[in-house]
């Protein structure tokens, strides 16, 4: 998703400074740095003066392709992240069951200290709200 971003910001004009994007993507400028070293690397983007990028001309018409595989990428991500936590519906509602009522918060907390490695763990409580509500 930090790719698609970064990408995104040659929307409008084939050069873009690194402060801009490191704004736009809420990255360090150290960060972002690295970030645009990928498309460096890749050949899609090179740095034109210190903190300056700018969009290979010869690439210009691929950009499209890329900011759509991204997209791509991304919807595919959500949707394996939707099926993952279909998986834990059964432990949401074994929490809901064996606790009578029990706070979104709660819920929340349980999901972030028992599964801080899976998707499920890594919910917002606003998310785990929309889970629930579902």
């Amino acid at each position: 998703p930090i790719q698609a971003t970064i990408i995104s910001c040659f929307e409008e004009s084939n050069k873009c400074h690194a402060d801009t994007i490191s704004t736009t993507v809420g990255l360090s400028l150290s960060q972002t740095r690295k970030k645009l070293a990928f498309w460096v690397t890749n050949g899609l983007l090179k740095e034109t003066s210190k903190d300056m990028f700018e969009l290979k001309e010869d690439v210009s018409a691929t950009r499209q392709v890329v900011v759509e595989e991204m997209d791509s990428a991304m919807v595919k991500i959500e949707q394996v992240r939707e099926e993952e936590l279909e998986g834990f519906t059964n432990f949401v509602m074994g929490l809901i069951n064996q606790s009578g009522q029990i706070t979104v918060e709660r819920v929340h907390k349980l999901l972030s200290m028992l599964l801080s490695d899976s998707v499920a763990g890594q919910l917002t409580e606003e998310e785990v709200k929309t889970f629930l509500d579902k």
